[in-house]
């Protein structure tokens, strides 16, 4: 790897988790990376011959998160570009409006997800600012897939709780996520502050608001999903409780309005309080690296020693418990087998740590029977 060539000392001169997130990046790019292609290969069990795009959602934003690093991330632009180059491989222009779908086209085509959209839409985002904020382009289509977004807001007055963006456009759901709506609501709010185009702040308010008045808990915490007899899915999945408070560390920013703030710092104390021991080593490992890339975003914010504190003892049991050191590679045991998706999120885990100033959001989605979705 580049960085262990130029810098033979590395690992052991810049600190315990730049030398991890460098460690588990090569191991990722090893065991899964299909050079050739730009690609990844399969998750066990799929039935294509590379990732579907969520795993590799993952992998574009694992290697932003080490592209980000202080330093060492310089010399990862390149990598960012190759999994831009692998990206188009999922682009469907037949859809209206155009998005990616869930495998590559060329090989049939797959569901859309609303949620894998809008982690691309942020990772194009985060790879623009990366790379120096000279590729319009990728705001462009980061601005596209918003519309892709806005067609999957629910419109339907006489649902309960109208509003909220669907999972998915597979005909017959009727489900709406905090993991498909939080995460729209911060892909809004990029956008307002790149182009000040005052309707994406209009649609993060709408958004936002929607969560937190249709699946905010008594607890605090956010449930998963509504659907359209009214029922809610009360399941505490840790993504949507940071996809919420990053959305609100991000009102916070453009707005100026404190409460934003308050409620992120609870929101935080709740999710810490709730995910700890067993609860917090149960989520899947790509969850926990999506509410660690908003908590530290807070962080960002508003400086509390205790949540870098609270991502370090999960980094370190994981790098002791769950890895292979022979390879580098991760196992959480997951049912179905998603060892891309665990892999990315660790490199992902490490690298912000590793990082006092993150310069990217990013964001993910529940386990499943297709790849880690539910």
């Amino acid at each position: 790897m580049v960085v262990f060539a130029l810098f033979p000392s590395a690992a052991a001169a810049v600190g315990t988790n730049v030398r991890r997130a460098l460690v588990s990046y090569r191991a990722m790019q090893r065991e899964y990376y299909v050079r050739s292609a730009y690609l990844y290969g399969p998750e066990p069990g799929d039935a294509g011959p590379y990732a579907y795009l969520w795993p590799f959602s993952q992998a574009v934003s694992a290697t932003n998160s080490v592209a980000a690093m202080p330093r060492i991330g310089l010399h990862f632009r390149s990598a960012i570009l190759d999994r831009l180059r692998g990206l188009p491989a999922y682009w469907d222009r037949a859809l209206t409006p155009p998005g990616y779908d869930s495998d590559v086209v060329r090989f049939g085509t797959g569901t859309v997800y609303y949620d894998d959209n809008e982690w691309i839409a942020l990772d194009l985002l985060a790879a623009n600012s990366l790379l120096g904020g000279h590729h319009p382009e990728l705001v462009r289509r980061a601005q596209a897939l918003f519309k892709l977004v806005l067609a999957g807001w629910d419109r339907n007055p006489s649902d309960p709780c109208p509003g909220g963006v669907f999972w998915t456009q597979r005909p017959g759901e009727t489900s709406r996520n905090t993991t498909t709506t939080a995460p729209a609501a911060q892909l809004a709010l990029q956008l307002y502050r790149l182009t000040g185009k005052f309707r994406y702040r209009v649609w993060a308010i709408r958004m936002y608001s929607w969560v937190r008045q249709c699946l905010r808990d008594p607890s605090g915490l956010y449930d998963d999903k509504i659907n359209s007899a009214g029922t809610r899915d009360p399941t505490f999945w840790i993504y949507n409780q940071g996809s919420m408070l990053g959305a609100e560390s991000l009102l916070y920013e453009v707005t100026g309005n404190r409460k934003y703030l308050r409620r992120a710092e609870l929101g935080a104390r709740a999710a810490m309080s709730f995910f700890r021991g067993p609860v917090l080593d149960a989520q899947p490992p790509f969850f926990v690296a999506i509410f660690a890339r908003d908590l530290l975003e807070l962080d960002k914010v508003h400086h509390r020693r205790p949540y870098r504190a609270y991502l370090a003892g999960y980094a370190s049991r994981a790098w002791h418990q769950d890895r292979d050191p022979e390879t580098g590679t991760f196992d959480f045991h997951q049912q179905p087998k998603v060892h891309l998706l665990e892999q990315a999120a660790m490199v992902q885990v490490y690298s912000l740590l590793a990082s006092e100033s993150p310069s990217r959001r990013t964001r993910t989605t529940p386990p499943s029977t297709r790849a880690g979705k539910p």
